[in-house]
């Protein structure tokens, strides 16, 4: 599961042994707050992974078109980022294939 926890957020979940599934989804989450409470009220384990560390492993940098284009890229049969507004969706994806693979 990877999480973006801003305020236009996004959690998505990623399944490695189907890895063109994604499925994510729009989840506003008061600068990560209430996300990380959750998650740890449900005691899932957590790692947070800095964006400029997952961003720089995917060769992105601040611009959040540039997570939804390579999201496109990973899942192409996906309609989870085809608006502007979805950077969120990318970047939740992203972070849940990163920590699959990498964590």
């Amino acid at each position: 599961m990877g999480v973006d926890p801003g305020n236009s957020g996004a959690v998505a979940f990623y399944f490695p042994e189907y890895p063109q599934r994604i499925a994510a989804l729009d989840v506003p989450l008061a600068n990560g707050g209430i996300a990380r409470g959750t998650i740890a009220a449900m005691q899932i384990p957590m790692v947070l992974v800095t964006p400029g560390k997952w961003k720089k492993f995917y060769s992105l940098s601040a611009d959040k078109e540039q997570a939804r284009a390579r999201a496109i890229q990973y899942w192409p049969a996906s309609d989870n980022f085809r608006l502007k507004k979805h950077h969120g969706r990318a970047e939740a994806a992203l972070l849940a294939k990163y920590g699959a693979e990498h964590l």
